[in-house]
């Protein structure tokens, strides 16, 4: 287990109390390692309990599995499956107003895994993320990030199967938008009651596939509003009848694919530390090795950033997502793409995740990564470089986790008892799962990934 709380438990249930003491209901909410919202609901008349005394639930069920499917050799299982708890998080209480059948006030708290002596998990992935940034203040650092999620509204059709919102491929289309503006106005307005402040929205590059941008914030705090944002929309379709919204990578045979890019920068004093006027493209020496880092890394990382059998799908074009481990300025053909120009200076934008991916994972990953990186000074290699030499992307899940395996200063960074869940469960379930070629992307093929992934992720 991973060091107790490490801020004041007192403080932290005074403070939900009295955020969360008006609702009728209050959904006590975490996210397993797949990234899926799982909770347990009390009414206001047990909140102030159960602050503080937590939730108390199968261990498992943090380290998760879609349809309740878990390896026999899950760590959790060979002991007996015991219970673990579940304690509210420091600022991450708000309101879900699509919640309560239009009748009641229901109110959310994010928690996290816990011993039963309160001690964090060791594979707790919003702890995971905790623990890198703690290690980047303690360098002097701070992280300012977003994520960019794209996602596809499916509708069933006369046959009952989930079909594209419509089918027309126009990127920034103003009719399409126009014509189904009122999902859109709907998610956006409920959204923003939940706290989150959607900047920027637009049909993306597929049919019924779309984006929501959301500003940068530091620490966690962008990592819990991706993980609301994803299962909010997902939430709200999901009242509408016959349909839902899916973060799927490939939910379509032929259709481009759902990715989630990583923006992040590092601040040191209130000024961009990724920002050096004297050097090229005003890039720091910090930021090449941050970036070169992510590079070394990186088919250990695809690991956590491509997390289902699904998302080998996706990295099949450089246009729509990375398969080698290069970088550029201002290139969406590269696996990093390095922003410049901005006001806020430099930041790294990482493309190879998919829309599924756990956004705890992404940062503790990427982090890590560049960590690494900083803390090696690694050489970065020239822009868009091709040839025999550059890494190359993993083209299964399997091959991901066993670059992950083998890459010990990864593993030592995030925590060995984290990567080793993770790598039991994945080989467990979807590895023996799936096995046919992702490159035959057939309908037959895919629709049986959409069985598994399409409804929770």
């Amino acid at each position: 287990m991973a060091s107790s709380q490490e801020y004041d438990e007192k403080e932290v249930v005074d403070n939900c109390y009295e955020k969360l003491k008006d609702f009728d209901y209050i959904r006590f909410t975490f996210n397993d390692m797949s990234g899926t919202g799982r909770c347990k609901v009390v009414h206001q008349r047990h909140l102030k309990t159960t602050l503080e005394s937590g939730i108390r639930s199968a261990g498992v069920t943090a380290i998760g599995s879609l349809g309740n499917k878990l390896p026999k050799d899950c760590l959790m299982m060979d002991n007996g499956c015991p219970d673990m708890l579940y304690l509210p998080q420091k600022g991450t209480c708000h309101a879900l107003p699509w919640a309560g059948c239009g009748k009641y006030k229901v109110g959310e708290v994010l928690t996290d895994v816990h011993s039963l002596d309160r001690r964090y998990a060791d594979f707790s992935t919003r702890h995971a993320a905790m623990r890198q940034l703690r290690t980047l203040k303690e360098m002097g650092y701070e992280v300012l990030s977003a994520y960019e999620l794209e996602y596809y509204i499916m509708k069933k059709d006369e046959s009952g199967s989930y079909v594209s919102l419509y089918d027309k491929d126009e990127y920034e289309s103003a009719f399409l938008w126009t014509k189904y503006e009122k999902f859109m106005y709907e998610i956006e307005s409920n959204l923003f009651g939940a706290g989150i402040n959607i900047e920027h929205m637009h049909t993306e590059y597929a049919g019924g596939q779309f984006e929501m941008t959301v500003p940068p914030e530091t620490g966690v705090n962008s990592a819990d509003t991706a993980i609301l944002y994803k299962n909010g929309i997902k939430e709200i379709l999901g009242l509408h009848e016959g349909y839902l919204a899916t973060f799927m990578s490939k939910p379509i045979a032929k259709k481009a694919g759902s990715g989630c890019h990583f923006n992040h920068s590092l601040w040191k004093d209130g000024k961009p530390a990724f920002y050096d006027e004297t050097k090229e493209h005003g890039l720091s020496d910090l930021a090449r090795y941050f970036l070169a880092g992510q590079l070394k890394h990186a088919r250990a990382l695809t690991a956590f950033l491509a997390p289902t059998y699904n998302c080998y799908r996706r990295i099949v074009c450089p246009f729509a997502a990375p398969n080698i481990a290069n970088w550029g300025i201002d290139s969406r053909e590269c696996y990093v793409r390095v922003k410049i120009g901005s006001s806020t200076g430099p930041y790294l934008e990482n493309r190879l995740g998919g829309a599924v991916a756990n956004p705890y994972l992404v940062m503790a990953s990427i982090l890590a990564a560049g960590i690494d990186g900083v803390r090696h000074k690694m050489e970065l290699p020239e822009q868009k470089a091709q040839g025999p030499d550059v890494i190359r992307m993993p083209k299964s899940l399997e091959e991901a986790l066993k670059a992950l395996e083998e890459d010990n200063d990864l593993k030592e960074i995030l925590g060995k008892g984290l990567v080793e869940n993770y790598i039991r469960t994945k080989r467990g379930v979807e590895v023996k799962m799936f096995n046919s070629d992702v490159g035959q992307e057939s309908a037959e093929d895919i629709e049986k990934e959409r069985q598994f992934y399409m409804d929770l992720l």
